[in-house]
């Protein structure tokens, strides 16, 4: 099972990147995470959109 989320620029609405869960086993409560971002948005994005995780 995978999950995607896109990641929005809070003022504009624009396409920033994505947080992903990948491989995600419920009942071991285990998920491997990536993400990408928009290289000149990037800085300190990832670590906002992935920090709820």
């Amino acid at each position: 099972m995978h999950a995607n989320w896109a990641v929005v620029e809070a003022g504009s609405g624009e396409l920033a990147g994505r947080v992903s869960l990948k491989d995600i086993a419920l009942p071991a409560g285990r998920a491997g995470a990536a993400y990408w971002t928009v290289p000149r948005l990037a800085a300190g994005l990832s670590h906002r959109a992935r920090s709820p995780l």
